[in-house]
C-alpha cells in the first residue's frame, strides 16, 4: 500500500512554458516517496497549462487552471488553502530542485519539532552564486525581531514549511507585483518556529528577463526607494499582528522594525534618502508608541505623504 502523502508541493504558474517542464521534472524526480504536486495555473496563452496537463498521466500531479487571473500573490493564497498534509513547499514555475531536495529538508523538519521551515542554499543560475541565509531561533519576539534585523533575501520562502504554521497567515497582497510578499510571509512565520537551515545549494532559482522578480531589478531608484519604505512600514504592521505581545516585546518590534528601514543594505544611502530613510523610521517607532511622546518630532514634510498616512491609519489603534 502507497503511503499518505506527508507534503504537498505548490506551484503557481503563468505564463512559463518555456521553462515549467523542468520544474515539474525535478519534482517529479524526488526521491522522497510520500508527495503530492498540486498545480495552480492563472490563465495563460502560452501553452503553460497543457505542459501541466501533460503530467496529470502521475497520479502525484493535479492541476487546475484558474477561471481568472490571480496573481503571484494570490494564486500562492489559493494553493495553500487546499492542503491538507502536514507540510509543505511552495516550488515557483521556472526553479528547479535536485533530487534529494525534499528528503533533506524532511530530515531536518524531522530532527527539529521545534522548526517552522527547513531550507537549503540556493544557486542562482544566471551567474553561479549562492544565496544563504542565517538560522532562526529562540523565542517567538526574538526571533521576529531578528528576522527583521537581518533577513531580507526571501531564502526560507524556497523551504519545506509546516503547514500548521503556514496556515495561520496569507501571503499578502502586495501592491506593485507583489514585491517583497514572500519576505513578509516568512516575518511572520517567524512568530511560529525556529528556521532551520540545510547547508547544501540543492536548489536552483532562475531569472527569466520576463520575471516579476527581474522586473523590479527594473525600476527607477526612486521608485524602488518608495517601495521599499513602504515594505519596511508594512513589516511593522505584520510583526506586530502575528501575535498578541505585551508592550515590551512590542516595542522591541517596532524598534527592529525601524533600525530595519534605517539601516539595512539596499536603503541606506547619502544626501537626502538617507535621512528620508532614518526619518521614517523614527516615524515607525512614534507610532509604536517606542519613543517618548516628548522627544522631539521628525519633520512631517519629509515623510511621503502616501506612507506617513498609511501608517497612521493603521497603527492608530497603538497607545503612544
Amino acid at each position: 500500500m502507497t503511503a499518505q502523502p506527508e507534503i504537498t508541493v505548490c506551484i503557481p504558474v503563468y505564463q512559463r512554458a518555456d521553462l515549467v517542464r523542468d520544474t515539474l521534472a525535478s519534482i517529479a524526480q524526488q526521491t522522497h516517496d510520500t508527495f503530492r504536486v498540486l498545480i495552480s495555473v492563472d490563465p495563460s496563452t502560452d501553452g503553460s497549462l497543457e505542459i501541466c496537463r501533460q503530467w496529470e498521466r502521475d497520479p502525484r500531479f493535479r492541476v487546475v487552471a484558474q477561471p481568472s487571473r490571480l496573481g503571484w500573490p494570490g494564486n500562492v493564497n489559493w494553493l495553500l488553502r487546499q492542503v491538507t498534509t502536514p507540510r509543505l513547499c511552495i516550488m515557483p514555475h521556472d526553479d528547479w530542485v535536485e533530487p534529494d531536495y525534499l528528503a533533506r529538508l524532511a530530515a531536518a523538519l524531522d530532527e527539529s519539532p521545534g522548526a517552522a521551515i527547513a531550507y537549503c542554499d540556493i544557486v542562482i543560475e544566471r551567474d553561479g552564486s549562492i544565496l544563504t541565509a542565517e538560522p532562526l531561533n529562540g523565542d517567538p519576539c526574538a526571533r521576529v525581531c531578528a528576522f527583521l534585523l537581518h533577513h531580507l533575501n526571501g531564502v526560507q520562502w524556497r523551504g519545506l514549511i509546516r503547514t500548521e504554521a503556514a496556515l495561520a497567515t496569507n501571503l499578502h497582497e502586495c501592491e506593485h507585483d507583489g514585491f517583497a510578499a514572500d519576505t513578509l510571509w516568512l516575518l511572520a512565520l517567524a512568530a511560529f518556529g525556529d528556521f532551520v537551515r540545510v547547508p547544501n545549494a540543492i536548489y536552483h532559482k532562475r531569472y527569466p528577463l520576463d520575471s516579476v522578480t527581474a522586473g523590479w531589478d527594473r525600476w527607477r531608484k526612486a521608485d524602488l526607494d518608495a517601495h521599499l519604505l513602504t515594505h519596511h512600514a508594512n513589516c511593522l504592521l505584520v510583526a506586530l499582528a502575528v501575535r498578541p505581545w505585551t508592550d515590551e516585546q512590542r516595542h522591541a518590534i517596532a524598534a527592529a522594525a525601524a533600525v530595519r528601514a534605517a539601516t539595512l543594505p539596499g536603503l541606506s544611502g547619502t544626501g537626502s534618502t538617507a535621512e528620508l530613510i532614518q526619518r521614517v523610521g523614527d516615524f515607525i517607532l512614534r507610532a509604536a508608541g517606542a519613543v517618548p511622546s516628548r522627544s522631539p518630532a521628525p519633520n512631517p514634510g519629509s515623510i511621503p505623504p502616501d506612507l506617513a498616512n498609511e501608517i497612521t491609519d493603521r497603527l492608530g489603534w497603538l497607545e503612544p
